[in-house]
């Protein structure tokens, strides 16, 4: 195992920059080892000075596979990276993980980190978990994030919560944000869906 590890890590590597395919390949084989030095060599390969797509690639491939200790290193990327898209790259693959508290790392990077890009990616991404705290941390951003950017996001981010659970949200800020914008953007979405709820709610608007 120790030679395969090795081995895989340099094949890493060597295809970064080049044919990705290789490196693809060798970064996927190191994420299914079972032992811990297949962690130490791909939260290497995941950092700095590695090329941005590298990192990006064993970003994905520690979410998949590495449980709890790659739970706990995506966390830190999230929330030290310099790097805007690298931390972006870590809450996607954070969000791919069924590891407890996952969601509640990606709640605190959408209300905590400096970015407003990086704090709307979360909040697209916690929607996509199907997380039961992932509504009421939208709607969090929605009514206090500093950006309209973010606030905006939070609205698209609600059209992805699982089984048509937004359409009801996105009635509730139709009727009661107090943000023009945040209305028009919740009734764009809703037209958007098609959902029959959506659609006879808009309708009920247009005949009043």
């Amino acid at each position: 195992p120790e030679e395969s590890v090795a081995l895989m890590a340099k094949t890493a590597r060597a295809g970064a920059g080049r044919s990705k395919k290789p490196s693809e390949e060798a970064l996927m084989a190191l994420s299914y080892h079972r032992n811990a030095r297949a962690d130490d060599a791909l939260e290497d390969l995941a950092s700095a000075p590695h090329s941005e797509d590298l990192r990006e690639d064993a970003l994905f491939w520690i979410g998949q596979n590495r449980r709890e200790r790659g739970a706990q290193f995506l966390t830190r990327v999230m929330n030290s990276d310099p790097d805007e898209d690298i931390r972006e790259k870590a809450i996607f693959s954070l969000s791919q993980s069924d590891v407890p508290g996952a969601a509640d790392a990606i709640i605190r990077v959408s209300r905590e980190d400096r970015s407003a890009e990086v704090r709307g990616e979360a909040l697209f991404w916690l929607a996509q978990m199907n997380d039961p705290k992932a509504s009421d941390a939208i709607f969090h951003a929605i009514d206090h994030d500093r950006e309209m950017e973010v606030k905006k996001k939070g609205v698209f981010a609600l059209t992805q919560l699982d089984k048509g659970g937004g359409i009801p949200h996105l009635i509730r800020l139709v009727r009661e944000s107090p943000h023009r914008e945040i209305r028009k953007e919740a009734l764009f979405w809703l037209a958007q869906s098609k959902d029959p709820a959506a659609l006879k709610y808009l309708d009920r608007v247009l005949n009043e």
